[in-house]
This record gives C-alpha cells, structure tokens and sequence, in this order.
C-alpha cells in the first residue's frame, strides 16, 4: 500500500470569510500556488498557543499569549528536510509545561521511517520557547509487530494505544508534563468487543475519540467503536447491532479492566438484528439512540450498575418525536456544499435515517448542568473520499489489516466538512436529575455555525483544527494573495 502521509490535520486551506474578523497575522512567504504547513497547539488553559509553520526552506516556531501577540519566535537551524517534520512521521499529539511544548511524533520504522530503520517509535520535539530551541529525542520504541491505533492529549497528559502483535492485549502508553511515561498492559481482544472487522487493532484505529469537554464532530458521535477519555480513565465503547453495548472500562490509577455488556432489554431492538444502536457516556451515563422498524427510542442508562433510568420514545405514524427541540431536520452535503436543507415530518423519516446510516448521539453539558443532546444518523455517500471515520483514508489495497493507522489527531476540535453525505437529525436538552425534556431556545453549536459558513467556499479543507481560548473559537487558515497565516474567531 502507497505511504500518504503528510502534516495531515494542519495542513491549511486557501480560502476567505470576509464575515469574520482576523485576530492574528502572521507573515510567511511559500512558493507560488502552496500552502505552508502548518500545526497549531493552544494550551489546555487557553493562556497560550503555540505555532509551527513549516515550507521548503524553514520551519518557524512562535508562541502568543492568548491576546494572540508574540511572546516568543524562533527559526529551526535545520532545513525541512533535515529534521523529523517530513512526510515520514505523523504528528500525534503534545502537552505543555511552562514555556515548553513537548510535540509528539510516530515514525513508522517498519514502514520506511527515518529515525529508527525497521522500528516504530515516539518521537518528542522538545520546543523550548524560553531558549529558543528545539531538540528531538526517541521517547518510546515500540516491539516488533506492535501496532499503534490511536492517540489523543487529554488534560495536558498524552496518551497513544497499541495493541501487541499477537492481537490479544491492549497497550496504554501515557506522559505527563513532567515528562514521567506510564505503559500499562490489558488483556483485550476482538472478540473482547464483539467486533465485525478481524483484528483488534482494525477496531481500534477506526475508533473515534470522543471528548467530554469539547463539541464533537457529529460523524465521530455516529462511529460505532468510540474511544472516550474520563480523569484517570479510558472507555473503549463497542456498539452491537440489535443487541447491547460493550465497554472496556480502562482504571488508569488502579491498573484494571472491567468489561461491561450493557444489555437493553427495554428497548426495541433487543433481538431485531435490523435495529440500530449508537451511545455515547457522559459522566456516568450511557446515553443511547435505537431504531427498529416502527419506533424510535432515546434511553439513559447508568452504565456502571446496567439500570435504565429514562426512556423517550416515538412510533413511526407520529410526527416528529415529541422530545425534539426545534423540529426534525434533514440535509445533505456533496463534497461539503449544502444541497438540500428540509424539514421532516414524522418519524418514519428518522427511523429510515437511523437504520440506512450510522445512527449516533452527541452529548455536552451547559452551565445549568443540563444535558445538550443532538440525536440522528449520517450517511456516508459514494463519492466520499474517506471512510466515515475521522481521519481515517480509504485503503487503496483493502485487506484484513490495511486500515492506515490514524491520520490525524485531535489538536482541537476537528470537523470534517469535505465530505458527501446525508443526516437527519433534532436536538433537545434533559434535566441533569430526572432526564426530562427542558425547553430551551437552542443556540447553532460550532459544527452548525462553520459548517454554515464555509458551505458556500469552493475550496473547502478536510478537516479545520479548531481551538479555544476564554470560550471563543477560532481557527487557522493561509492567506495566499497576503502570503499571511491567519487566525480568524467563529463567533
């Protein structure tokens, strides 16, 4: 299979939105009709952000405080092709500590890797914002047939997941920003999570990380293998079609596992393999969407005992499910462009949504303690050119084991738009107690309102890395004519 890696969550896109305000310019010259690389790492806390901007004949680092002015710059003495920012490594992730950022790399060596020929391993670029320098050194080797599946930075800690070559444990390899690694080791299998690919290492690179303190991409709400960090935890959810929910529930601080089969026996496709399912945790709790042939439910369920707590539902000869805030809604997107933006009427509509795509749930909390919910399915359309997994490129050979491993990571929230594809979709808000229907005036979320603005561009990105700061939004993107890289707020 043809290596296609690149900077791949950072690379910027050429094009305007005059609606919104620049808050940064910086100047970067690249050659005529490029685009220079570029990452950007904004602190957890929001009090800083740290920049990478790379072309041919350079790569410029630069810290700004969260007024977004320069506090600190420096050049890399290196030429690009000298240094580990090439084709061959993938960026995968970083933490900060003081004025320091440590940047995460993998280099596949068994791939064709530069650093290390025939081994895979972590790298970390140690940028130092105070010296002005930036030093490299292997921070982890991983053993010959380990596979690495996916990474993420959660709470100023990185973590990155293999799983060994015999395909039978699961591997935690996590740093803080002390610099202190903990490797931690569970027996974990495909058969663990009941799985519909071969190995556990293709279950977990098509996983999506799901965060509990951002807004998530409504597609990676719909994935049926979620990764989804808690404070001293990892849970891996595995949803089965008809049938019930498996977790993995990963005890970072007391080195365990427990595996879980959440078994829906109230809800209606409990043994109607055409039923759909999708959940997603918040807190202690497993919100789940289900559809079978004539009902649409939305349960709450306390994951750690099994016990349903709350049940919606709606037949399909009714109108829109009564738990909706704001109507039905159906759209459909051609390579990121709106096409068609209705209102839908019943719900048989989003039975027939939810059982010919992936059906999904996105949750987050608002000041009120109040659960957000946004409830539907997606469907990947043929022209797509990605699978219907973040991230994740279609394998030009398929195979057992040919799914890429992950191919960009969460820098900040990513949304993918550059996509064909088909939703219907409500919203609606629970009480934190009871999980009750509040009624509330809905704002747009920050999918909705980039979405928006950027479905009348033509030169849509794949993926835009956004990033938070005092609660705006914002994000990055080239000007070519200005040869400027921007940062523009999403208000």
């Amino acid at each position: 299979m043809k290596k296609r890696m690149a900077l791949p969550a950072c690379l910027l896109a050429f094009f305007t939105m005059q609606a919104q305000k620049p808050v940064f310019r910086y100047p970067f010259e690249t050659e005529p009709k490029t685009v220079p690389d570029a990452l950007v790492m904004a602190h957890p806390a929001g009090s800083k952000t740290a920049f990478l901007l790379k072309n041919s004949k350079k790569i410029e680092y630069l810290l700004t405080g969260s007024d977004f002015k320069v506090v600190s710059s420096f050049i890399n003495a290196q030429t690009p092709d000298k240094t580990i920012y090439t084709t061959a490594a993938i960026p995968a992730g970083y933490i900060y500590n003081g004025q320091k950022v440590y940047h995460f790399l993998y280099d596949e060596g068994s791939r064709g890797g530069k650093t290390s020929p025939g081994k895979d391993v972590l790298l970390m670029d140690v940028i130092d914002f105070a010296q002005k320098q930036s030093e490299l050194a292997v921070k982890h080797t991983y053993d010959a047939g380990e596979k690495v599946v996916n990474a993420f930075t959660y709470n100023n800690t990185y973590y990155m997941l293999s799983v060994s070559a015999g395909g039978d444990a699961l591997s935690v390899c996590y740093i803080d920003s002390t610099l202190n690694k903990t490797i931690r080791n569970y027996p974990l299998t495909a058969s663990s999570l009941a799985g519909n690919y071969q190995t556990l290492a293709n279950i977990m690179k098509r996983a999506a990380v799901v965060y509990p303190d951002r807004e998530n991409d409504f597609i990676a709400a719909t994935t049926p293998v979620k990764i989804m960090p808690q404070p001293g935890k990892i849970i891996i959810s595995s949803d089965q079609k008809g049938t019930s929910t498996i977790l993995a529930i990963i005890d970072l601080y007391n080195n365990r596992m427990e595996l879980k089969d959440i078994t829906m026996e109230e809800l209606c496709f409990n043994g109607d393999k055409t039923s759909a399912v999708n959940s997603t945790i918040s807190g202690n709790y497993l919100f789940v969407t289900s559809a079978c042939k004539q009902k649409f439910e939305l349960a709450v369920y306390d994951y750690t005992t099994g016990k349903l707590l709350k049940k919606h539902e709606s037949v399909k000869d009714d109108g829109a499910p009564a738990i909706t805030l704001g109507g039905l809604n159906g759209e459909t997107f051609s390579m990121g462009k709106k096409k068609n933006d209705r209102s839908l009427d019943n719900t048989g509509a989003l039975i027939k949504a939810m059982m010919a795509g992936n059906c999904g749930v996105r949750v987050a909390m608002n000041a009120q303690s109040q659960y957000l919910l946004t409830v539907g399915a997606v469907k990947m359309s043929d022209e797509t050119p990605a699978l219907p997994f973040p991230g994740i490129k279609r394998p030009e050979t398929p195979g057992a084991d040919d799914v890429p491993v992950f191919h960009h990571i969460n820098y900040g929230t990513e949304l993918t738009f550059r996509n064909s594809y088909s939703t219907a979709w409500f919203k609606t808000a629970l009480t934190a107690g009871n999980f009750e229907k509040v009624k509330l005036s809905l704002k747009p979320g920050l999918a909705d309102k980039l979405r928006d603005l950027l479905s009348m561009e033509d030169k849509l990105p794949l993926a835009v890395p956004l990033f938070s700061i005092g609660g705006a939004t914002y994000y990055p993107w080239y000007d070519a004519e200005a040869q400027q890289f921007t940062i523009r707020t999403i208000k």
